[in-house]
């Protein structure tokens, strides 16, 4: 008897670390706050976000997000943005930390970016730091200075590459809405430098100025999502998303546009 109780933890450890590890890897794939995981972790272009409806006429978005990933007990993700867009010019900044007992990563974006007159393309510097500590093996960190160049090619589609990373790690998606600030449906199609094809569809609808739905698929792994957004006067959504392996994730964020 207390040898199959040792098997079946020893079974169940095993199956946490796997768990874990799929987890860890999707980790830089997933969406950085609850908006955007609301409506299945679609890519929209780097000087636009969902919370900040008439970005063309600029604005400032300051926003902090946490999430339980899958659920796994004592893993967590968290992230702190400042995005600032004026007129042809943007600047931001993002960190995300994730954390494991054993395991810690930190990521750290800060990027400025100018569209030429008219507005059609944008081209960006972004200057990244990646910090990953693993118990027993120390702290390993890199730093990059990638750039990214999108390109409006109607009013409801994106183009955006992003170029100078790591070896077989750029990034290259297409973003096509259609709708208005009130209701509208996104998809983002493309590649991401470290899982492969990217095919997302999300959607928000406001039943009132202050409240929203949101609803999204990822069609490469099978996660479905939804959420819900309130604005009045600060910003706060909430998302849950369900997947087909590694199970439900939880997020929320909270923040303020001007």
């Amino acid at each position: 008897m207390q040898k199959g109780k040792r098997y079946r933890g020893g079974l169940d450890r095993t199956a946490m670390m796997v768990a874990l590890a799929l987890a860890l890897a999707q980790g830089e794939c997933r969406a950085a706050d609850s908006w955007q995981r609301g409506m299945g972790g679609v890519i929209f272009p780097r000087r636009d976000h969902p919370a900040a409806p008439g970005a063309q006429d600029g604005y400032l978005l300051a926003s902090v997000s946490a999430a339980n990933p899958f659920s796994i007990p004592g893993l967590y993700e968290s992230t702190a943005s400042l995005c600032l867009v004026r007129n042809r010019c943007s600047a931001g900044m993002r960190w995300e930390r994730t954390g494991v007992t054993g395991y810690s990563r930190d990521l750290l974006e800060v990027y400025g970016g100018l569209a030429l007159p008219g507005g059609f393309i944008h081209a960006a510097v972004i200057i990244r730091a990646d910090s990953r500590n693993v118990a027993g093996y120390g702290r390993d960190t890199s730093v990059s200075a990638p750039y990214s160049l999108s390109v409006e090619l109607s009013s409801t589609v994106v183009v955006e590459l992003e170029g100078g990373g790591r070896a077989h790690d750029d990034p290259a998606h297409a973003t096509i809405r259609a709708g208005c600030s009130t209701a509208f449906l996104i998809l983002t199609l493309g590649r991401d430098g470290h899982s492969g094809r990217v095919a997302r569809a999300g959607g928000s609808v406001s039943v009132t100025g202050m409240f929203s739905f949101l609803a999204g698929y990822d069609m490469e792994t099978g996660e479905a999502s939804g959420g819900l957004t309130f604005r009045a006067p600060a910003l706060a959504a909430v998302s849950w998303s369900i997947h087909p392996v590694l199970g439900s994730t939880f997020s929320v964020s909270v923040g303020v546009v001007r």
